[in-house]
């Protein structure tokens, strides 16, 4: 039952996530504006300046999460 739980919460926060960098708002949280949207920039060279303890768990996050993105389009 755990599992499902985390699961189902897992999803509603990805829809929630998805609906607010589409720009639309949920709840009281606002959704990016289409500047905001047109700015992110996750390059590597970017996370190694902005994030440097942190760059190489993101860029390994940012290539797994590609690749598991890439694999569910190919089934």
């Amino acid at each position: 039952m755990y599992k499902g739980l985390v699961s189902a919460y897992e999803n509603i926060n990805e829809a929630k996530a998805q609906t607010l960098a589409n720009g639309n708002n949920v709840n009281n949280e606002k959704g990016l504006s289409k500047t905001q949207r047109d700015s992110i920039n996750l390059s590597p060279e970017i996370i190694s300046k902005e994030y440097p303890v942190l760059a190489s768990s993101l860029n390994n996050l940012i290539k797994n999460v590609e690749k598991n993105v890439s694999d569910d389009l190919s089934k």
